[in-house]
């Protein structure tokens, strides 16, 4: 049997920003605040015969301990805001992340490409981006934008806390696996970033 699955990041409810968000999705999408973790992805969405999730959970530590070992602490930097528009309207917290996570991205999105067992849906837009809703109304898409401003106080940083498998649930995406954790000793803060996603 299959399911779908995505590689992300998540962030220690610690922080003073990560609760901003979570008050924020709370006010404006709880409908859509699923596990209560704010996260962003790694991924496309990809599906995988239930099997394979051991495996893939066990190839994400050995990928993730060759790029990070050592590192301590890995940032990514929060900006602003961006809104995609469709059949509904998705507002997301735009990030730039570290030469580190950018490379170990591509690896991810090589691996998973040209695998047999897991096969992700190019039609999926591959983003680091943190979800704050999803909205039907543009009512409710402005009045979250300007709720922002009460919540958030950009430009700001979050500490990432684990890489994780997310897997598509009855109660939406839930982790399903932690496979590395990052140390808590501090990383260089002059480290340079790459791109916006």
């Amino acid at each position: 049997m299959k399911s779908k699955f995505f590689i992300g990041i998540t962030f220690p409810n610690s922080n003073s920003q990560v609760n901003g968000i979570i008050q924020l999705k709370k006010r404006f999408d709880p409908g859509g605040f699923g596990s209560g973790e704010i996260y962003a992805s790694l991924t496309p969405p990809f599906e995988l015969e239930n099997q394979f999730k051991a495996k893939v959970l066990e190839d994400l530590y050995d990928d993730a301990d060759s790029f990070f070992s050592g590192l301590g602490n890995i940032t990514v930097e929060c900006s602003g805001v961006e809104v995609f528009k469709g059949r509904k309207n998705f507002l997301f917290l735009k990030s730039q992340i570290r030469d580190e996570l950018y490379h170990f991205q591509k690896l991810l999105m090589g691996n998973y490409q040209f695998s047999k067992e897991v096969g992700p849906e190019r039609k999926y837009f591959q983003s680091s981006y943190i979800l704050l809703g999803k909205y039907k109304e543009e009512e409710d898409l402005h009045s979250a934008i300007e709720a922002c401003s009460e919540y958030l106080e950009f430009p700001f940083q979050l500490k990432i806390e684990q890489i994780t498998l997310f897997e598509k649930t009855l109660c939406g995406w839930t982790a399903v696996g932690n496979p590395f954790s990052f140390e808590s000793e501090s990383y260089a803060t002059s480290a340079p970033f790459i791109g916006t996603f």
